[in-house]
């Protein structure tokens, strides 16, 4: 049995789609990636912060 054309065009329309549509999203999810990766690494930094300040904040309330 053959198989109709129909088969063979839809992995190829999907392939052009993402091709297409890759320029679009592209930055955005680079700019998604990089918040992510900012926010890791800022994410100690902040912890320790954190941890000053509320200690100096206690000292000064008691």
């Amino acid at each position: 049995m053959p198989r109709k054309a129909r088969d063979n065009e839809r992995p190829a329309a999907g392939l052009f789609f993402l091709i297409q549509t890759l320029s679009l999203l592209s930055p955005i999810l680079l700019s998604l990636l990089l918040i992510l990766l900012l926010s890791f690494a800022l994410n100690p930094l902040v912890a320790r912060l954190r941890a000053r300040i509320g200690a100096w904040i206690y000292r000064w309330t008691a």
